[in-house]
């Protein structure tokens, strides 16, 4: 080695100086010699790195490339059995298709809210065209056959769409058309108002009596320019659905096994009679009334008996009155003549078992009021009477 070349140079420099040299010199030499065989070993040592995984990596003398690393993958074993089955493919992502149950239920609640926030406040009074009258005319046949064939669909269910009454132009003229009372079991449960609007378009809209049936709330339209009998059969079948469906419901619920005691007209009447009395006696201080206009009558329109009366202020009719026998429960319904004033129409029911002429008179009251304030505050202030001093005749 050349460490031990060079201690045999320096033994024999001193050897052949003829003299032993300074044990200090050699022990110099020999520790120099010693330094340098420790640092030729470092440096080898350095040249091969050995990983954990025995990959060993040779460095190249050039340090600006670095030098390619091979690396040996471990073998795998063969696998025994049939081969493994592929994954299935993904599907792509495609767009989400509404399921037409939840498409019907959004435009649902979407039609539900529309007809809850249409209103004509604040928007003018339109002018009453007669031509819009006239074409209202016109579309009576198709409308009568579409209820016709309506009515057909919901008779065994029990409910029914009933006569037009006197058409009249709508709030703020926004069109012409008539009201059909709609009936479910001999009982009035909702208004059908059908009218022309000034976009030639049919409005068919039912409004229920009751707050809690809000739900038979609809509206629905057909262009009068298409509107043949089946389109306006369409829309008025759209427009009754829940009416149908409230039906059903009612005609199917279990019957608790007890019949409804059936009283007749002449048990009634007495009762009837007593009740005008009172309550005429509390009105005549607001010089009102509640006469009988004729003797309760059979009404096959309606299937039951009905006695109509005139509500009277100052000896003028305001508003009509019907007490009506249905089964077990006497209805009572008061509907004024102005369409401005449709707020102040009433309808109730009372029951009949129990019932005295104080109670029924309360009924009677309760019903023709609002149409009797609302008649006296249309009304000028009256000026007070003042006392007439008539000279009395000379005496003779």
């Amino acid at each position: 080695m050349a460490s031990d070349g060079i201690l045999s140079a320096l033994l024999q420099t001193v050897t052949s100086s003829g003299g032993m040299a300074p044990l200090s010199a050699v022990l110099i030499a020999t520790g120099v010699v010693l330094i340098w065989r420790d640092m030729r070993a470092s440096r080898r040592h350095a040249a091969t790195l050995r990983t954990k995984d025995n990959i060993e990596v040779t460095p190249t003398t050039s340090p600006a490339v670095a030098p390619p690393v091979s690396v040996a993958a471990p073998a795998v074993p063969a696998a025994s059995g049939p081969p493994p089955t592929p994954a299935p493919e993904v599907p792509k992502a495609t767009a989400s298709v509404v399921p037409p149950a939840l498409a019907a239920l959004d435009s649902t609640i979407a039609s539900i809210l529309a007809d809850a926030s249409e209103t004509d406040v604040g928007q003018g009074d339109r002018e009453r065209l007669p031509a819009l009258e006239t074409h209202w005319q016109l579309l009576q046949p198709r409308l009568a056959a579409a209820i016709e064939r309506v009515n057909a669909s919901l008779k065994p269910v029990g409910a029914d769409v009933g006569a037009a009454g006197t058409p009249a132009w709508s709030f703020g003229n926004r069109g012409f058309g008539s009201y059909r009372r709609i009936s479910v079991a001999g009982r009035s449960i909702a208004w059908l108002r059908t009218e022309i609007s000034h976009d030639a378009e049919l409005t068919l809209k039912v409004r229920a009596h009751k707050d809690e049936q809000v739900l038979l709330n609809t509206s629905s339209k057909a262009s009068v320019a298409v509107a043949n009998s089946d389109a306006v059969t369409e829309a008025l079948a759209r427009c009754l659905a829940p009416v149908a469906a409230l039906a059903a419901w009612q005609m199917s619920r279990p019957q608790d096994g007890d019949t409804l005691k059936a009283y007749s007209w002449g048990d009634l009447q007495p009762l009837l009679d007593q009740s005008l009395t009172v309550v005429n006696g509390a009105l005549i201080e607001a010089r009102a009334a509640i006469l009988p206009r004729q003797p309760a009558i059979w009404d096959a329109a309606t299937d039951r008996f009905r006695w109509p009366l005139d509500v009277m202020v100052d000896a003028r009719s305001i508003a009509l009155m019907h007490i009506d026998l249905l089964g077990d429960v006497l209805e009572i319904s008061v509907g004024v003549a102005d369409p401005s004033q449709l707020d102040l129409a009433r309808r109730q029911r009372i029951d009949i078992a129990g019932l005295t002429p104080h109670g029924a008179a309360e009924a009677l009251a309760g019903a023709a009021w609002p149409a009797i304030a609302g008649h006296l505050q249309a009304l000028p202030p009256r000026q007070p009477a003042r006392a007439v001093l008539v000279p009395q005749a000379a005496a003779h």
